[in-house]
């Protein structure tokens, strides 16, 4: 998410069938943590049809762009915050994916991970 990668951004977002992973800061206010994942659906829902405007080739299906959420950071919080979180995502996802539902294929659980740990036990999957 920072502005120095966005060039190199752009080249990946020509990709025509892709998976993006969308990544916040569980540690983030609430609001900020909906406005970053916001915003990144948003850069490449926009990005996906200037791509696909250009494109010699047939419309790409909506499905063809699928999105993973993420929030990283899970061992900074507490149980209680966390099962707060899963359930406010769990809305919001709804929510995105009614929303975005003519340009993405939102999956619909965000996976919280760790940033200290490198076993699968760092991975809500």
């Amino acid at each position: 998410g920072h502005v120095e990668y966005y060039v190199a951004l752009e080249m990946l977002l020509s990709a025509m069938r892709a998976i993006f992973i969308v990544m916040c800061n569980l540690k983030d206010e609430w609001t900020q943590q909906c406005e970053a994942v916001s915003y990144w659906l948003r850069f490449i829902t926009t990005k996906r049809m200037v791509t696909q405007k250009g494109a010699a080739d047939a419309p790409v299906s909506p499905h063809s762009t699928r999105v993973v959420l993420v929030g990283s950071h899970k061992d900074k919080l507490s149980p209680e915050v966390l099962s707060l979180l899963q359930s406010n995502w769990k809305t919001t996802i709804v929510q995105l994916q009614e929303k975005f539902k003519d340009e993405l294929e939102i999956e619909p659980k965000m996976h919280f991970i760790t940033c200290t740990a490198a076993d699968e036990s760092a991975m809500d999957l």
